[in-house]
């Protein structure tokens, strides 16, 4: 079902306005806007209507996303701001964080849109709570600083907001049976009207109202009480509540428990935050320091929560999270503590631990529970979790070393896979600062032209002609010189980078195919390889389409490359997905076929043109009878369901031998050609394949 939102929408441009809408329309919201494009309009709208979010063009003829961005604070108003432009550059982009901008949209990559704006929501609505959160503690703090027994909040109006439990114990009124209800409910008749006068005179004029009253418990019988009564003003002066109070010093204590607890435990899980969690853990550490004993930090993260809570909502991920923590809690021992540091972020401290061989077996009670079914609204959730640790002595001798020594370790733990666990080892801060300048050299590569197209032919075997070229990206890093895709793919994908390198790949090999195709050479195909990242956080039909109309590129020359794992991910998707590339005319084709695993029903509904065998079948095909096998019978399936068939990894002459024999119609590997440069990869077409006798084979077959 679709998600209303209000959007307030600062633009002069009807095309932009509908393109953002149809992007919000297609990550399922209902949309309701305004388009404004003056700053009167705007301060009107703001003025008149409540929204959701506002969505700004950063330059306009009248009006501007900056000016629109201090209109806004000046009002007063907290909402999700979010700047959108065609040509925003980095030093205009953080200049509008800085003036109080949540985030910036590019208008050609509105793929970020729709989780910008689920994001700065969710953080609306957390800003929003921590402010009531603040405004409830600050009753509490009033009444600790002013109460000496019971304590009672009410409206100007004499309607009750708040009461403590000391409230309860003396009145019998439950919380539930007081909160909304009027003072009038403790009259006990004893005071006359000129009483209730003079109170009500004293409290209009902004003074403590203080008296002996008798009043009335919920059983019926009367009580005095000494109270004090005492309005509370905000910054204005203006009388907002009031707050009556008592001289109990036992309900004083009970109040600063409250608010104790209030401050030092998450609202959400109930367990200790962050700022109890260090100080358990100082305390740890000073105990084991005087009883020579371990302490261990366990940074807990649950892998890909975000799904959750953008496929099943905010309220099914805060239910989930509770679980977690319940189940965290159930799974260590007496003494030791469970808190939660923020969104998925759990950590534990263990102490009295004899030896670092001890706490495998707790970890092992931590994951086992967390990894069983959750079920909430018919949905049964896995979740999987990564586990840095680190240890006192060893890795730290004070709270803020080991929690960021944790922190370091778990990164480990997540590249080695889910529901694994990582000890902090020195090595990793090597690790971790050479990860860190990967990553800031990658966010410039893109910038300075530092990466390149490599292009490796795809034969066909019964003419030993070029048919296809393979786009295959490299870094050509200014010190490092040409590093390894398989060292900064996985770093692309995590940092979501690859969406903007993946349209440059895709751009760069259309253009290039179509140069050759202006050579002469019109036959010729160009393959694209798709990050499963792409797949899932783009819209990879209008990336496609773009590039095509941009380049010039006819669809039936690019074929786009998805794993076999990607496209089985969530094969609904797939199949819509693949329905639209087929009918722009794009080929499609399975790669790595046979690392994963694919139904033979959804490789019907697919409509894919080509499999392609992975290398690891290849290697020894023309040895190992298990290879053999299994490429055969990928052959015989691939043909029974009319798609033609491409081996990667070729490399000698008896592995091309088996594969033709098998009716395999297109090679590709090191006995034709490694993935060379576009310039060589041009001069390849005007002689074929780079290795002669390789044609004499495919020749004399």
């Amino acid at each position: 079902m679709p998600k209303a939102i209000k959007i307030l929408i600062v633009e002069d441009s009807d095309n932009d306005t509908e393109l953002l809408l149809r992007e919000l329309r297609k990550g399922g919201f209902e949309p309701v806007y305004k388009r404004v494009e003056t700053a009167v309009d705007m301060e009107a709208a703001l003025c008149n209507e409540s929204w959701d979010i506002i969505i700004s063009d950063y330059s306009m003829p009248h009006f501007d996303g900056i000016a629109a961005l201090k209109l806004v604070k000046g009002l007063g108003i907290d909402l999700p701001f979010i700047i959108s432009s065609a040509n925003i550059g980095e030093e205009i982009a953080v200049m509008a964080m800085k003036a109080g901008a949540h985030d910036y949209i590019m208008k050609g990559n509105l793929a970020r849109l729709v989780p910008a704006i689920e994001r700065e929501i969710k953080e609306a609505r957390l800003r929003s709570q921590h402010r009531d959160a603040e405004q409830q503690m600050h009753k509490l703090s009033s009444a600790v600083e002013q109460t000496a027994d019971a304590v009672m909040i009410t409206d100007p109006n004499g309607i009750i907001e708040y009461v403590n439990a000391a409230f309860t114990r003396i009145t019998g009124f439950s919380k539930e049976e007081a909160i909304g209800r009027s003072t009038n409910m403790l009259k006990s008749g004893r005071h006359d009207e000129v009483f209730y006068a003079q109170l009500w005179q004293t409290l209009t004029q902004g003074n403590t109202f203080q008296d002996v009253f008798i009043n009335r418990r919920k059983d019926g019988s009367l009580y005095y009480e000494e109270k004090s009564i005492t309005p509370l003003k905000d910054k204005d002066g203006v009388v907002g509540h009031f707050i009556s109070t008592g001289k109990d010093i036992t309900e004083q204590m009970q109040t600063r428990e409250r608010l104790h607890h209030l401050s030092h435990h998450d609202t959400l899980t109930g367990l200790p935050n962050r700022a109890l969690f260090m100080d358990r853990l100082r305390q740890a550490i000073l105990r084991a320091r005087w009883n020579g004993r371990v302490v261990a930090v366990l940074f807990i993260d649950l892998d890909r929560f975000k799904n959750i809570n953008e496929t099943l909502g905010l309220d099914c991920g805060d239910r989930v999270l509770q679980t977690v923590a319940k189940r965290l809690n159930e799974g260590v021992r007496d003494g030791d503590t469970v808190a939660r540091l923020g969104d998925d972020e759990f950590a534990v401290i263990l102490e009295d631990i004899h030896q670092k061989e001890d706490i495998p077996v707790v970890v092992d009670k931590i994951i086992k529970p967390l990894s069983q079914a959750h079920v909430f609204d018919a949905h049964e959730l896995f979740i999987t979790t990564s586990i840095g640790i680190s240890l006192y002595p060893n890795d730290g001798n004070d709270a803020q070393t080991l929690i960021q020594n944790a922190d370091v370790a778990i990164h480990h733990a997540k590249e080695n896979g889910n529901n694994n666990y990582s000890f902090y080892e020195s090595e990793m801060n090597a690790q971790s600062l050479y990860r860190l300048n990967m990553e800031s050299s990658l966010r410039k590569a893109l910038e300075r032209e530092e990466f390149i197209l490599h292009y490796q032919p795809q034969v066909d075997v019964a003419t030993g002609k070029i048919i296809c070229f393979e786009a295959l990206i490299r870094w050509q890093h200014p010190e490092l010189g040409m590093v390894s895709p398989v060292e900064f793919i996985p770093l692309l994908e995590e940092t979501g980078m690859i969406n903007q390198v993946g349209r440059w790949v895709l751009h760069t090999a259309c253009h290039t195919c179509r140069a050759w195709h202006d050579r002469g050479f019109t036959d010729i195909k160009i393959a694209v390889n798709i990050s499963p990242v792409q797949f899932n956080d783009g819209d990879i039909s209008s990336i496609v389409a773009e590039a095509l109309a941009e380049t010039g590129l006819d669809a039936r020359f690019l074929e786009v490359e998805l794993t076999e794992s990607t496209i089985m991910r969530s094969p609904e998707k797939t199949v819509s997905i693949f329905s639209e590339l087929k009918n722009m005319g794009v080929g499609l084709a399975i790669d790595d076929f046979g690392t994963g695993y694919s139904s033979l029903s959804y490789l019907q509904k697919f409509s894919i043109d080509i499999l392609k065998i992975d290398r690891s079948f290849v290697k020894d095909v023309s040895k190992n009878n298990g290879d053999a096998s299994i490429v055969s019978a990928i052959v015989s399936m691939a043909h029974s369901l009319k798609l033609k068939v491409v081996a990667e990894g070729v490399e000698d002459t008896q592995q091309l031998e088996f594969l033709e024999a098998k009716g395999c119609e297109m090679i590709q590997g090191f006995l034709f050609s490694k993935a060379v440069p576009a310039e060589q990869a041009g001069a390849l077409l005007y002689t074929g394949v780079i290795k002669p006798e390789a044609l004499r084979v495919v020749g004399s077959s």
